[in-house]
């Protein structure tokens, strides 16, 4: 059955299924231009003139006039509503939030309805919201809300049960009420120009990122302290939903690249600006302190880092890995080298990875190793400047150079394919000695037995 929703003074939209049609009065327009082929060919100049920038924009597939009606046609087949966001993390929400900037930067050209019926995105496209009413020659949108105000408010809508922003927001109206939460509301609420609006949102992005990177740290290593104890406890999920928000797409894609960089970093779990928060959960408008402003120098760095950074939201890694050189790896903090060795890590440039991080040459190998491209391995045997051991081990292994799995068996981790490897290499060379010695050393009674067996067959010769 077809929803009908009013959008703007002069339209409505349809809503049937994934089906949605735009039905705006031909009388509104003031104009003999406005005809189907006349709306058809701005759309087409519109694409053109938007060049990269069309990636926020949803085309129709068709245009119809009957009576005196335009009707757009859409397919969001692949889409889903701008209010799908309330249902995530607030933490997963402020990529898309970051994206409303971008749009609104368009405005001079190219302005659309602020409204929360006008969005949709896909959750394949980490962070990128989609516009269907926008302006063209041909066709106006007749929206009377300015930028700002049209982002403040969908960010409030898509963070509480509001469905039109009336004044201040209570605590109670939010789905999170945490209280980083509400301090990035109040914030928000506080400012009164685009500029002010992207850098807030910005170095929330920044901040929060790292911050998150320095959590998985903390976790990693102590993984790897409680390394070996079984527990018998399942793996932990990451959380993206908020658990008290039935999800309309509860067999939704299971990914957790949303929110990520090259798919390994996540991003933004709220803000730590130097704020006040009393302990009224009312809607008091609260104080804040807000931290000394940045050098310039320091806002330059950030912006390009932050640029580079939604870049790889975009999937667009080479484009940000072009940027980030141009900043400069030793510019880079601890973590900011982590996310840059992770992104050549997803464009497979394992030379510059292990270059970098040579402590992760043993995961990058065995990786190598179990998809057999041993095409890569000579690569970066062949091209690394200071030759690793873990490259040089299964290499020289694969090749039978068995002389060079011993001379590096000392500089690897021994699993139980390295132990059968090495013993197998002291077999290669016929050091049945050093075979006994190493079965004795690891422990193995079983390649004890075989090294004996090895043996007698020998002097039996």
């Amino acid at each position: 059955m077809s929803i009908r929703r009013p959008i703007n003074r002069i339209g409505n939209l349809d809503i049937d299924d994934h089906e949605v049609s735009y039905r705006a009065d031909l009388n509104a327009f003031n104009g003999e231009s406005v005809t189907v082929d006349n709306i058809e060919k701005a759309l087409q100049r519109k694409n053109v003139e938007l060049n990269e920038d069309k990636k926020y924009f949803h085309f129709p597939y068709k245009v119809q006039q009957f009576s005196n009606t335009i009707i757009h046609h859409y397919n969001n087949k692949d889409y889903v509503s701008y209010q799908y966001l309330r249902q995530l993390l607030f933490a997963y929400k402020l990529p898309y939030f970051v994206t409303m900037v971008e749009i609104a930067k368009l405005s001079n050209h190219t302005n659309i309805l602020w409204d929360a019926k006008n969005l949709i995105f896909d959750e394949d496209s980490p962070g990128l919201l989609k516009a269907m009413l926008f302006e063209t020659d041909e066709m106006k949108i007749f929206n009377n809300t300015s930028v700002v105000s049209g982002i403040k408010e969908l960010i409030l809508v898509a963070m509480t049960d509001l469905e039109r922003l009336n004044g201040k927001p209570t605590r109670s109206n939010f789905f999170e009420q945490d209280d980083h939460v509400i301090k990035f509301a109040e914030e928000i609420l506080r400012i009164e120009n685009l500029d002010d609006l992207e850098h807030f949102l910005n170095q929330t992005l920044l901040e929060e990122q790292k911050k998150q990177d320095e959590i998985e740290k903390v976790e990693m290593e102590n993984a790897k302290r409680s390394k070996g104890k079984k527990n018998g406890k399942k793996k932990k999920v990451e959380q993206k939903y908020i658990s008290n928000i039935k999800s309309s797409k509860a067999k939704a894609k299971k990914k957790n690249n949303m929110l990520y960089i090259g798919g390994g970093i996540a991003v933004a779990l709220g803000i730590f600006l130097n704020m006040g928060l009393n302990d009224n959960t009312g809607s008091k408008a609260l104080d804040l302190e807000v931290e000394a402003a940045p050098s310039e120098t320091d806002q330059e760095f950030n912006n390009s880092l932050l640029h580079a950074y939604r870049l790889a939201f975009s999937s667009e890694v080479e484009s940000s890995i072009d940027m980030l050189d141009e900043i400069g790896y030793n510019n880079f903090d601890e973590i900011d080298r982590g996310i840059y060795i992770k992104l050549h890590r997803d464009m497979k440039d394992y030379e510059t990875v292990i270059t970098l991080a040579p402590e992760q040459a043993k995961e990058v190998v065995s990786e190598l190793v179990a998809e057999t491209n041993i095409d890569e391995l000579k690569k970066l045997k062949e091209n690394l400047k200071e030759p690793n051991p873990y490259v040089e081990f299964e290499y020289a292994y694969f090749n039978q150079d068995y002389e060079t799995v011993i001379e590096n068996k000392d500089k690897v981790d021994i699993n139980g394919i390295r132990e059968d490897q090495i013993f197998q290499s002291y077999i290669g060379v016929e050091d049945y000695d050093g075979a006994e010695d190493f079965a004795k050393e690891i422990g193995n009674s079983q390649l004890l037995s075989e090294v004996n067996m090895y043996k007698n067959d020998s002097f039996s010769e």
